[in-house]
C-alpha cells in the first residue's frame, strides 16, 4: 500500500475520479508485481542440490514485497531449504492449524544430509519414536519457561531429533497435487543454544528450533 500512496501523491492537478482510477490501476500493477516476486522468491530451489540455505526464518531473504513464506506454484513445484546446526538436538513443533482448502494446502518433510526421510507430519508412521526421533509427544505446562504459560501449549506436538543429525533439508510440497492450485508453506526457525523445549506459541504453528549455524 505504501507504493500506491507514494505514486498517487506525487501527481498533481488530477480530479478525484482520475486519481481513484489511477490508484486502482496502480493497485493491480503492484499486486501483480508482488505476486510474481512471491512466486519466484527462492527459485530455483526445486531439488536437494538447489536447496536454499536459511538461518533465521523462511523470510530472511524476503524481497521488496516482504513475503515471509515460500510459494508452491505451479502444482508441480517443490521447494527445498537447508538448515545446519552447530550442536545439540533440533526440535520441530506442530501446532493446531486453521482450515486450509485442499487446493492450497502445503506441507513439509525433513531429510537428513544423506537425503533420507526422517520426518513427515502427514505420515502417521512418524507419530512415535525411532532411531532418529528421540522424543515424540505433546507438550505439557511443565515444558514452559515461565509460570505465565497458558494451557494452549499442550496443543503442540514436539518431535526431538537425534543430536547426530546436524543438517536438515526441508521440502515443501502440495498435499493434494491433483487438485492443487497455489499455496504457501512456512516454518519458523528459532535459533537457540539451549537444548530444551521453547514455548512454540510465541512463534507460530510450525516451528523448528535448534542451535542454527549462520549461512555462509
Amino acid at each position: 500500500m505504501f507504493v500506491i500512496f507514494a505514486c498517487v501523491n506525487v501527481r498533481c492537478g488530477h480530479t478525484t475520479e482520475e486519481m481513484s482510477n489511477e490508484a486502482t490501476l496502480l493497485l493491480i500493477a503492484s499486486s501483480s508485481i508482488c505476486e510474481s516476486e512471491r512466486r519466484k522468491l527462492y527459485e530455483p530451489n526445486d531439488d536437494f542440490n538447489q536447496a536454499t540455505c536459511v538461518d533465521k526464518s523462511l523470510g530472511n531473504l524476503a524481497g521488496s514485497c516482504s513475503f515471509g513464506s515460500t510459494t508452491i506454484y505451479p502444482p508441480s513445484d517443490l521447494d527445498y531449504f537447508r538448515v545446519t546446526l552447530n550442536s545439540g538436538s533440533s526440535r520441530v513443533y506442530i501446532g493446531p492449524d486453521s482450515y486450509t482448502p485442499s487446493s492450497r494446502r502445503v506441507s513439509f518433510q525433513f531429510y537428513d544430509k544423506n537425503q533420507s526421510l526422517i520426518f513427515d507430519p502427514e505420515d502417521t508412521k512418524f507419530n512415535s519414536v525411532s532411531a532418529t526421533i528421540l522424543e515424540n509427544r505433546f507438550l505439557t505446562k511443565d515444558d514452559c519457561e515461565t509460570s505465565q504459560c497458558s494451557d494452549f501449549i499442550t496443543k503442540y506436538r514436539m518431535i526431538r531429533f537425534d543430536p547426530s543429525i546436524q543438517q536438515i533439508y526441508i521440502k515443501f510440497f502440495p498435499v493434494f497435487p491433483e487438485i492443487f492450485q497455489e499455496g504457501d508453506g512456512s516454518l519458523i526457525l528459532v535459533s537457540t543454544a539451549i537444548d530444551r523445549p521453547v514455548n512454540p506459541r510465541n512463534f507460530g504453528t510450525y516451528v523448528l528450533q535448534g542451535d542454527i549455524k549462520p549461512c555462509n
